[in-house]
């Protein structure tokens, strides 16, 4: 019977991630953001609106231009973030796995081994469909939700990385 070992890894062996190369995601992506941020601000200012015409004797005013200000704000901050972070999402296909980051405030990167995905799918919504716009979502072992979803990829390098995906896990 062979003994159980588990010793340390010397941390200066392990491979850096930090020389990794993404590819950029669709910059039409920028407008599907764009138009999902808009249109939430819309209810949520058209919500305000009626709220107020709805109970304007119960309302003061000051409340409800407030409550529209602090709107108007948290869109204007929305946006601006938005669009930085923007170019700090990628994607990326190695040897063994595919990579997604994000974020500038709350960074992610997501890593799937090819060995654990079991299937994958592509998504369109119909404002993407507009855009010729597509997202891949990768499902690993186990799951009832995608472990990786890549959003912003034409619609062409969609279907490419859905057909290598399957012909690798095929492979594996």
């Amino acid at each position: 019977m062979s003994s159980f070992e588990n010793f340390p890894i010397d941390l200066g062996t392990l491979p850096s991630g930090e020389h990794l190369e993404f590819h950029p995601l669709q910059p039409a992506y920028k407008w599907i953001l764009v138009i999902n941020t808009l249109f939430f601000f819309i209810l949520l200012i058209g919500g305000t609106v009626l709220a107020y015409v709805l109970n304007s004797e119960e309302i003061p005013s000051w409340i409800f231009y407030l409550t529209l200000a602090v709107w108007l704000i948290a869109l204007a901050f929305r946006s601006v973030l938005m669009l930085i972070a923007f170019n700090k999402r990628g994607w990326l296909i190695r040897t063994h796995d595919v990579i997604y980051q994000k974020g500038i405030l709350r960074y992610t990167m997501v890593t799937v081994p090819f060995t654990r995905i079991q299937h994958s799918e592509i998504r369109q919504s119909a404002v993407a469909r507009m855009f010729g716009l597509a997202k891949v979502r990768i499902f690993t072992a186990g799951g009832m939700s995608s472990d990786l979803t890549i959003p912003g990829l034409s619609y062409e390098q969609a279907l490419q990385l859905k057909d290598y995906l399957s012909n690798v896990i095929g492979r594996e």
